[in-house]
């Protein structure tokens, strides 16, 4: 029973009379004691640990998903900002995820909503393997959206692989197309989705869609120009709260130039840098309007491109942004609660 002590009677029978304990005794005694409160107090905090790394792993948000979270704290590439200190969510947060999947020299993004939904952006290279491993790993059986930002290998590569290992809702893309054995593999593989029920629509500056308590806004294209690819590219924002987050495909300074006209509409939170951080996007202008906390770059190891480029880093890191650069870190993961955020990575 709580407050009796152990063995009060063993030695105390009747009659018996009881010895004081000796000085040492007493002190020895004493020692034992601070020594198992010690081990009591080390078990514990183990204990609020163990729980409270089972309670992250659990948390509303991305405890929908069976793919682990990294464990690692994202270092920022070079001399940017400092890593971001992690917030702290509770279990019943409902929570936007981003995971920045490193595909090698390629772009592709899933994301998961805090009800469960996925959108998939780009999809990496014809001969990238990762993206599939990842969306089986996540537990992802359908894609409620697919959006492919342009038809060049880096993004639509893994398209067809997509499209026939999972259930894809519904595909949003430019009106563009080019005269490649690639993305003739791609336009087949498109055309049996329709014929499943899939939903397919040209990204058009305007076009708004309600995802599960996210915004997703089409900022461009304004015109698509198959000899341009790059500047056909989707740019869109997906709105979380207060929470915003732009992906730009390849598109250049002349797209930027056309997108400043939206002036305050362009700020966000996190920026998926353009054409994997080279110098022909991500211009002065571009970046302050933008003015994002987290940056991340996707491109692969030893690139011949030289992505990212110096400057460009350098440029977002003056404007006070972190850059992330797969290349370095591995996946990028984002978690945001619509105010607060942490940024994760593989490595």
């Amino acid at each position: 029973m709580p407050g009796k002590s152990k063995g009060k009677g063993a030695g105390a029978g009747k009659g018996k009379s009881r010895s004081t304990p000796s000085k040492s005794s007493r002190q020895k005694k004493k020692i034992r004691k601070k020594q198992g409160d010690k081990l009591l107090t080390a078990v514990a905090f183990i204990a609020v640990i163990a729980i409270a790394v089972i309670a992250l792993a659990n948390m509303g948000g991305f405890g929908n998903t069976s793919v682990s979270l990294p464990e690692k704290i994202a270092t920022p590439t070079g001399a940017t900002k400092s890593s971001v200190p992690p917030t702290t969510f509770a279990e019943t947060d409902s929570l936007l995820r981003f995971d920045f999947i490193d595909v090698g020299q390629g772009d592709s993004t899933l994301i998961t909503t805090p009800g469960g939904e996925y959108i998939l952006v780009d999809t990496g290279t014809s001969i990238e393997t990762r993206l599939i491993k990842h969306l089986e790993a996540s537990g992802v059986d359908e894609i409620d959206y697919l959006i492919l930002t342009h038809p060049h290998n880096d993004h639509i590569g893994g398209a067809a692989s997509v499209l026939a290992k999972f259930d894809v809702k519904c595909v949003i893309m430019p009106d563009a197309a080019t005269n490649t054995t690639l993305f003739d593999k791609f336009y087949r593989a498109i055309a049996r989705e329709k014929k499943n029920g899939c939903k397919v629509y040209s990204a058009e500056p305007g076009d708004r869609y309600e995802i599960d308590g996210c915004t997703l806004s089409i900022l461009a294209p304004f015109e698509c120009d198959e000899e341009e690819l790059n500047n056909s590219s989707v740019v869109m924002k997906l709105s979380y709260k207060g929470y915003d987050a732009m992906f730009s495909g390849d598109a250049e300074r002349i797209v930027e130039d056309s997108l400043l006209l939206y002036g305050d509409d362009l700020d966000c939170e996190l920026y998926k840098v353009a054409h994997h951080g080279s110098d022909t996007s991500s211009t002065a202008d571009f970046v302050r309007a933008v003015s994002p906390d987290v940056s991340v770059i996707s491109c692969g190891v030893d690139n011949s491109y030289g992505h990212p480029n110096a400057e460009i880093v350098k440029r977002l890191g003056d404007n006070g942004s972190a850059v992330y650069v797969t290349a370095d870190i591995g996946t990028v993961t984002v978690l945001t609660d619509g105010v607060g955020y942490s940024v994760l990575s593989d490595r």
